[in-house]
């Protein structure tokens, strides 16, 4: 499981991954141990729809926060040619956004993910 809790991820030591998408110009930190993938209010891009939802998310500091919406999100990670759909569920306090499980699982990443963890 890899977790950076630094409020900028490019201060964080290792390992984890960040993917950098070219199609939306973002970043995203991929998080095993999250079980949904979050995307802060401030990084909602302009004219997507979002959807309403009564999700109230538990932090890994068992903060609880209510998510505002959620919203689907096509991503282009670099050096991929594949464009993965996402659901992302927005929350008001989130530092970063987090790729989780219904991202890695559903794609089969974890796996890869966890290899290449291995390898560093």
């Amino acid at each position: 499981m890899f977790r950076c809790l630094a409020a900028d991820f490019e201060k964080c030591t290792g390992p984890f991954y960040v993917v950098h998408c070219v199609n939306t110009g973002m970043k995203f930190l991929i998080d095993t141990g999250a079980a949904i993938s979050l995307l802060p209010v401030r990084n909602v891009p302009i004219g997507v729809t979002v959807q309403h939802t009564d999700i109230v998310i538990e932090g890994i500091s068992s903060e609880r926060q209510r998510a505002v919406g959620n919203v689907d999100l096509k991503i282009q990670p670099e050096l991929s040619g594949k464009v993965f759909n996402v659901t992302f569920h927005i929350v008001p306090k989130a530092v970063f956004s987090l790729l989780g499980a219904n991202f890695t699982d559903r794609y089969e990443l974890a796996n890869i993910i966890a290899f290449q963890a291995r390898r560093l």
